[in-house]
């Protein structure tokens, strides 16, 4: 495999670091970070604020990569619902910037975009759908799409949806189960969402090889086969051997009328259809299980090749 030079936007995010910790192994990794600093001997971390386009640019062509990954964004979904504008300027004006710089320097970009963009009447969506995204996340993001495909002939476009470890206090949804099952707490979990989320570290992998291929256009990247969210959970308590009987069926309608905070309408089936990526590579796609089994078996080795290193000296 040839050595490449990756930066990661986002690096200290669940997937940027997931990025770094698979791709530092057999490449060169640059990663920028913009509140939470990072230390790791897979990459070498950056503190940027990608808002300030001018320093950007200079850090960018001062580092040259052959790829720039962008994972940085606003991802969630109420805040953005909340806030617009700052979702607009993170998830569109920033990536639109990126993408001239990319560009400019002659770099290939690889931006990861989200399965929200697809209102979730239907699941099982092809790379041929057309998006129609029901919340100001899922509408940036596709605005954010539509900014890469305008700037640049050559890009990678991947949408995608994931869990996995943070190394922030934020919790993805599988961590929000553990966290929950690990202290016996009892926990409501919809039956009528479907996802085909995929672990971040599986993900980064494919990835290095979609890379290495120099791969274009339009991916989706997730598991073969999708399940709801109160059966990921069910998987869940089986991996990591917590008691499932804490798991309570609810449908999306009852939890929204519970849970005040929630501001965006949510799809209900997002499931991607990854036939495409598959017969590209020549390879199926894994399924859920052996997802979670993987971030089981890698937690600890992935939790201790980083150092947050203490704010306040920043």
């Amino acid at each position: 495999m040839n050595q490449y030079k990756f930066f990661v936007t986002g690096g200290s995010g669940m997937l940027g670091s997931a990025l770094c910790f698979e791709l530092g192994k057999s490449n060169k990794v640059a990663a920028n970070y913009h509140s939470f600093p990072l230390k790791s001997t897979f990459a070498d971390f950056t503190k940027l604020d990608l808002m300030d386009f001018h320093r950007t640019d200079s850090i960018i062509s001062a580092i040259k990569p052959d790829f720039l990954i962008h994972t940085a964004a606003l991802t969630d979904v109420d805040a953005c619902e909340e806030n617009p504008e700052l979702a607009r300027r993170i998830n569109v004006d920033v990536t639109k910037n990126l993408a001239r710089l990319c560009g400019k320097h002659r770099i290939k970009m690889i931006h990861i975009s989200t399965d929200y963009v697809f209102d979730g009447k239907k699941g099982n969506y092809t790379e041929r759908d057309i998006p129609q995204p029901l919340n100001i996340y899922a509408k940036t993001k596709y605005e954010g799409e539509l900014a890469v495909k305008k700037a640049l002939t050559d890009y990678l476009i991947l949408r995608t949806s994931i869990f996995g470890w943070n190394l922030r206090e934020k919790k993805s949804f599988v961590e929000w189960i553990i966290d929950n099952l690990s202290r016996n707490k009892p926990i409501k979990v919809v039956n009528d969402q479907f996802t085909s989320m995929i672990f971040v570290n599986d993900l980064a992998k494919m990835i290095e090889k979609m890379a290495e291929k120099n791969l274009s256009a339009i991916y989706n990247i997730a598991c073969h086969a999708p399940l709801s969210k109160y059966r990921l959970a069910i998987e869940t308590a089986k991996t990591f051997s917590f008691n499932f009987d804490l798991i309570n069926e609810i449908t999306s309608e009852e939890l929204m009328k519970t849970v005040k905070c929630r501001k965006a309408e949510r799809p209900k089936n997002v499931s991607l259809n990854v036939s495409k990526i598959e017969k590209t590579l020549s390879q199926k796609m894994p399924e859920i299980p052996q997802c979670l089994k993987h971030m089981r078996i890698i937690e600890k080795e992935f939790k201790e090749s980083f150092i947050l290193e203490d704010k306040s000296e920043k």
